[in-house]
């Protein structure tokens, strides 16, 4: 299934279309990390779970042990992306709006700049 398409404006904001777009873009980077989180914590589900039901002989916990060590690393690193897409993305969100004027001003500069020549030649 292919995301929604973004919301076309007439006469509208380019760069909030833009904007949009990479929300989206963000979105779906931080949903994989999740997805990627969710599977390794429930890989050691699955690991208590055989402890506690008796699945899993002693002599095996130490190597058990291990395995869970390089899983909670890999929960670690997904959860790291998480958070490096969404303060990317916060951090390009924020600059954006420092440095875009707002749509109406955007206009009424426009509309200065064609109409000065005119300003001019009434003068």
């Amino acid at each position: 299934m292919s995301p929604p398409a973004p919301p076309v404006r007439v006469g509208g904001d380019a760069a909030e279309t833009a904007a949009w777009q990479d929300d989206l873009q963000a979105l779906e980077e931080a949903q994989t990390c999740a997805i990627d989180a969710t599977y390794h914590l429930s890989r050691i589900t699955d690991v208590f779970d055989a402890v506690e039901r008796g699945d899993i002989p002693p002599q095996s916990l130490t190597s058990l042990l291990y395995m869970l060590a390089g899983t909670c690393r890999s929960v670690d690193r997904s959860l790291q992306d998480l958070r490096a897409v969404l303060s990317r993305r916060l951090r390009d969100r924020a600059l954006g709006s420092e440095r875009a004027a707002p749509p109406g001003q955007m206009h009424t500069a426009f509309d200065q700049i064609i109409d000065a020549p005119r300003r001019q030649a009434r003068a």
